[in-house]
């Protein structure tokens, strides 16, 4: 049987699933990743994606803090930056990529091949190269990460009591988090003064972003902390959010925003109301799907619970690559192998499926090549003289030289 731990541990796992399904679900239009954000016939859906799907991955990311972080600043930024690289190398893969594409007249954006676009552009929108642009979440996050510890360590060094050498409490973690979504109030105000054009996202723009995020960054902290031990998630607070999400709706109508651009249209507290209610709402689907998962026990419900796993143990690499799926799929269609009635049906079902489990096999055979090893070396040695000795004969049927 599961220890408690463990199974938060999943569950958590299952939630990030969730989220880089509803991530992937944003570009893709009409799909059938639509569906776990309650679709309502001629309005949208009951919890958009764009209402909730950001915040929701730092409320993770809050929830694995450990306060222990607070000593060493330096230790932790280098041991995050570790993200960083694995983004800049990707950056580069699309650098190339689209430099390669645009050249063979199959890609038609414009595209800035510059320095910017390597190691500044990432940091503030991230719109340099499309394919990875859903991946500037990961820079961002590096700096809320950063900037959320650095806070902390400043009130600690204020108020000893709240520093990591005290005990923590509830109160003193809700009056930080009253702090912090008052500065989300003010970071929603000035994105009003100081709005983006053109999607070009300047230094101040993305550090009102940050502040607006720090919010949900101390909320998955309290959750781990104090609220999911202590208060359990079941069927009737499940429709009690659907409730308050329908009432929403009735009052505010189908609201979104854009966290990338800081665009609020209008709100600055609703923008945290939704955002908190998709997260619970997330949550709940999360301890349905353990709960399902976990009891069953036949093999289709084991692998499904693989598979769920799976995709939330590579959020990121989902998160960086599905656009590529999703652009190299589209060629596909357009090549008319196809007859055209199924093609919406490819783009509602076959696509996002892919776009999903793709960018999984391509972290498989990148784990594959980097663990190949010595011993697989002398394979291919053993096996050389009859690859030597095939040599001739391929030669002369196809005449070309080795």
């Amino acid at each position: 049987m599961e220890s408690a731990g463990i199974s938060r541990n999943k569950e958590l796992t299952i939630l990030k699933a969730i989220g880089i399904i509803v991530v992937v679900s944003c570009h893709l239009g009409t799909s059938i990743f639509n569906l776990i954000n309650l679709p309502i016939r001629s309005i949208g859906e009951l919890f958009p994606e764009y209402s909730y799907h950001m915040p929701l991955f730092i409320f993770t990311s809050g929830y694995f803090y450990k306060r222990i972080y607070e000593s060493d600043i330096p230790k932790l930024a280098k041991k995050r930056f570790a993200a960083i690289k694995k983004y800049i190398n990707c950056n580069l893969f699309y650098f190339v990529l689209c430099f390669a594409l645009i050249n063979l007249g199959l890609y038609e954006k414009h595209i800035k091949f510059t320095l910017k676009s390597l190691f500044v552009e990432p940091f503030l929108g991230g719109f340099q190269f499309y394919f990875n642009g859903p991946a500037w979440f990961v820079p961002f996050l590096f700096l809320l990460q950063i900037s959320y510890i650095i806070i902390r360590k400043i009130v600690g060094s204020k108020f000893p009591s709240f520093s990591n050498k005290s005990d923590t409490t509830l109160k003193k973690e809700g009056i930080f988090l009253a702090a912090l979504i008052i500065t989300g109030f003010i970071a929603v105000g000035a994105s009003e003064l100081c709005p983006v054009s053109n999607g070009k996202v300047n230094a101040l723009q993305s550090f009102i972003r940050i502040l607006f995020g720090l919010q949900f960054f101390q909320l998955g902290f309290i959750y781990k902390q104090f609220i999911e031990k202590n208060i359990k998630l079941s069927l009737k607070s499940f429709l009690l959010v659907i409730t308050c999400k329908l009432a929403i709706l009735m009052l505010f109508g189908y609201y979104t925003f854009s966290l990338r651009i800081i665009k609020f249209n209008g709100h600055i507290i609703l923008p945290v109301v939704v955002s908190i209610l998709g997260i619970a709402y997330c949550l709940h689907l999360a301890k349905f799907l353990m709960k399902i998962t976990t009891q069953a026990s036949s093999k289709l419900s084991k692998a499904i619970s693989t598979i769920i796993c799976t995709i939330g143990d590579n959020t990121w690499s989902i998160m960086m690559h599905h656009l590529l799926v999703k652009w190299s799929l589209g060629k596909i269609y357009d090549m008319a192998f196809m007859p055209d009635d199924l093609v919406p049906i490819a783009e509602y079902l076959i696509t996002p499926i892919l776009c999903v489990l793709l960018p999984l096999l391509f972290v498989r055979l990148y784990q594959r090549f980097i663990n190949f090893e010595f011993t697989d070396l002398i394979k291919i040695k053993k096996i050389q003289p009859k690859l030597n000795a095939l040599a001739p004969i391929i030669k002369s049927k196809f005449r070309f030289k080795f």
